[in-house]
């Protein structure tokens, strides 16, 4: 297991396009792209552009936020 750091712009209200950044502790890459997959059927959302990159930080570990 891994964290990565997601960057997404997504269709916002009224269509005006907005940037999210997530964490997310995942497998590998196509589990990272699952999870947007499923979080996007749920919200109703559209992501428009994507990045993905891993992490160095250990899941679980006493570290802050901001760090990683």
């Amino acid at each position: 297991m891994k964290i990565y750091r997601v960057e997404a712009v997504i269709s916002g209200t009224n269509d005006k396009p907005e940037t999210r950044t997530e964490r997310i502790i995942a497998g590998g890459w196509q589990e990272v792209h699952e999870i947007m997959a499923r979080i996007c059927r749920d919200t109703g959302c559209v992501i428009h552009e994507m990045r993905i990159t891993e992490t160095v930080v250990e899941p679980f570990d006493y570290t802050t936020v901001e760090s990683s």
